[in-house]
């Protein structure tokens, strides 16, 4: 595998015109990540992709929390600065059905709506890390 290393405008800019490929976006803390993916989720919804059919995934429920807000904001800033589009008007409608999750989340959201094609039972339930330690210290004993 051969890495390739953009300089950072380059970077920013493929993060929010390159649409066409899912991308992995690894930059320490306040190095603009949010805001980066927030261009591209809007570049995505401007062109025409239903805000309820993106997904992103971060590794904190803070950061998804995060993602959402300003994708929010960013949408009402439009509105209230003038701008009317039947995309905007759905987004906003939305925003909430989104997938803005932690890695963890979403795999639990595809095991729920996937069990059979996962070989799980149909009513599976995730446990809980409290549940999870229990569970084990039972089984060990």
């Amino acid at each position: 595998m051969v890495e390739v290393r953009q300089t950072d405008d380059s970077a920013r800019d493929s993060i929010k015109r390159e649409l066409s490929k899912n991308v992995f976006v690894e930059a320490g803390a306040g190095t603009g990540k949010t805001t980066s993916l927030v261009a591209r989720l809007m570049a995505l919804v401007e062109s025409g992709v239903p805000v309820e059919q993106v997904v992103a995934i971060t590794f904190t429920r803070a950061a998804a929390a995060e993602l959402r807000v300003r994708i929010r904001q960013e949408l009402e800033q439009r509105r209230s600065g003038g701008e009317s589009s039947e995309w905007l008007g759905q987004a906003l409608a939305n925003v909430d059905s989104a997938a803005f999750r932690t890695i963890d989340s979403h795999v639990q959201s595809l095991l729920r709506e996937y069990p059979i094609e996962a070989g799980l039972p149909p009513n599976v339930e995730i446990q809980g890390a409290t549940e999870a330690i229990e569970s084990f210290s039972e089984r060990w004993s």
